[in-house]
């Protein structure tokens, strides 16, 4: 029964993260024996984000406020990007 939820809804066995941070480039990183043509990274829109890959850490950048999604194969991570505020 598992398995065709499993088929029909996967988001339902995602595991999810939240995170807030500044517009920017942003670091993550990956866990060991990751499939790197699994994973997406959506922008605010659901548009692709241009991203790299080096070693076991992915950098990705938002010039952009809004939330940016990392999709990879066991969960995805939601980055809230905000703007900096201004010193006083």
């Amino acid at each position: 029964m598992a398995n065709i939820l499993r088929w029909l809804t996967p988001e339902v066995f995602r595991r999810s993260d939240v995170q807030a941070g500044t517009v920017g480039t942003v670091t993550v990183a990956l866990e060991n024996g990751f499939n790197p043509a699994a994973i997406k990274v959506l922008g605010h829109d659901q548009s692709p984000l241009p991203f790299t890959i080096e070693r076991n850490k992915l950098r990705f950048f938002s010039g952009a406020p809004g939330n940016v999604r990392v999709i990879r194969a066991i969960g995805e991570d939601v980055y809230s990007l905000t703007l900096p505020d201004v010193a006083t």
